[in-house]
């Protein structure tokens, strides 16, 4: 009889030890948000010479590891601007004021990415056109 209930402590024991664990998947990270609030295409057409506001705001549900802002000519492929930063926080702003100019009616590609420490990385991309002067 004693030698029954030992068994049976035992298996009770080793049954709760399983049943303890925690076995819920971890919280999955999610990748980075971008949010290109100017330039916008609603603001098209855009015109050469002009001062060029650009905001961007990025985030990230655990920490930014860095984020980038660039601007491209499509017609020739030249990077008109470029804003890089490292971060160590949930949220980031990229605000600058820039002048683009074009020759002729030209569209730029503006470029957001970031990156967070998982190495997630989210890009939003807007393109805007430009008429010469």
């Amino acid at each position: 009889m004693k030698k029954t209930i030992s068994i049976l402590t035992i298996a009770a024991l080793i049954g709760a030890a399983f049943t303890s664990c925690n076995t819920e998947d971890p919280v999955e990270n999610e990748a980075p948000t971008v949010n290109i609030m100017e330039p916008s295409v609603a603001n098209n057409p855009h015109m050469s010479g002009q001062s060029m506001h650009i905001h961007v705001e990025f985030s990230d549900d655990e920490e930014l590891h860095e984020a980038m802002v660039s601007i491209v000519r499509q017609h020739d492929g030249a990077e008109v601007f470029h804003h890089h930063i490292h971060e160590h926080s949930q949220t980031a702003t990229v605000m600058a004021d820039t002048v683009l100019t074009t020759a002729m009616h030209s569209d730029f590609v503006v470029t957001a990415t970031a990156t967070d420490h998982d190495g997630e990385t989210t890009t939003a991309t807007e393109t805007i056109h430009m008429h010469p002067m």
